[in-house]
């Protein structure tokens, strides 16, 4: 069995045993368990910026296009037919990043 210091953690019923110094025991099954919870956040952390930068990707012409509208509406004359097309733009931009995405 392997020995830590106890820390922020509570230790889990039947899992654990205090020692009188403060220390937790942890037993086989409880440090399997973990290391492996540690080894998916080591993973997660790695892949955290590769899988933003994909989806922001993908979304940037969402981004761009939303900007054009506002700028065309706040214009004295918006011309609401052009605004419309564009907003169905939007609408298929949108559908197509999401679904690049998920692919």
């Amino acid at each position: 069995m392997l020995t830590t210091p106890v820390q922020d953690s509570m230790p889990l019923a039947n899992d654990t045993t205090a020692t009188p110094t403060g220390a937790v025991t942890l037993t086989p099954d409880v440090l399997r368990q973990r290391l492996a919870e540690a080894a998916a956040y080591a993973v997660l952390q790695r892949m955290a910026p590769v899988l933003r930068h994909d989806l922001v990707g993908t979304l940037q012409p969402v981004g761009i296009l939303m900007t054009l509208l506002q700028r065309r509406i706040q214009m004295p004359e918006p011309d609401l037919q052009a605004i419309a097309k564009n907003l169905a733009s939007v609408s298929a931009i949108a559908k197509e990043a999401t679904t690049g995405c998920i692919n």
